[in-house]
């Protein structure tokens, strides 16, 4: 599959992959979910790579799924998610791909880590943030649910308490707050 969304960089057994739609803020849409899912396939048997670097271009990591007209077209033209059963069955698959690859993985967070953003990051290994990343879970004001298995998995970064809080408020938290909660296992300067 030629890699459209996502550049991979490989150097001796380290990966490192940049979601690579800067425009947008890497905004996830099904092209580059399909295209991480291919590379997960990839990195199963590759056994030169052992660590992995998931970062994004630009100046956030995430900003969460794309919902524009034109990527809700793609998304339910596409095989694997043909409704919205199949579309949040294929993200809990992809989720679960990715937190099950045998490589250490880290999240290099340089900018805004949201929504399905922050879902990416969490099934990662280690989380490393800038100093100006902001985190948050928006799904509660966009009408919609907190899906893909990401639930369960912040409750069991940083406590069901401050999973609500962050769930049912909407509000974005900074880097340092990330840090203090457990949702980071590092803060750095920003470059």
């Amino acid at each position: 599959m030629k890699y459209e969304t996502i550049l991979v960089e490989k150097a001796g057994n380290l990966a490192r992959v940049t979601l690579n739609r800067p425009q947008i803020l890497n905004a996830i849409n099904a092209r580059l979910l399909l295209e991480m899912k291919d590379l997960f396939a990839r990195l199963r048997i590759d056994q030169k790579t052992r660590f992995v670097i998931f970062t994004g271009a630009g100046r956030a990591f995430s900003c969460g799924a794309e919902f524009t007209k034109k990527a809700m077209d793609e998304r339910y033209s596409t095989p694997e998610m043909t409704s919205e059963r199949l579309a949040q069955l294929f993200g809990h698959d992809f989720m679960s791909a990715m937190e099950s690859l045998e490589q250490v993985t880290i999240a290099a967070l340089n900018g805004a880590a949201v929504g399905a953003g922050l879902c990416l990051a969490m099934n990662c290994d280690f989380r490393i943030a800038s100093e100006k990343a902001v985190f948050g879970v928006p799904e509660a004001n966009l009408g919609i649910f907190f899906t893909w298995g990401a639930t369960p998995r912040l409750t069991a970064l940083i406590g069901p308490a401050k999973a609500k809080e962050l769930i049912m408020t909407c509000d974005n938290i900074d880097a340092r707050e990330a840090w203090r909660i457990g949702l980071v296992n590092k803060v750095v300067p920003a470059d």
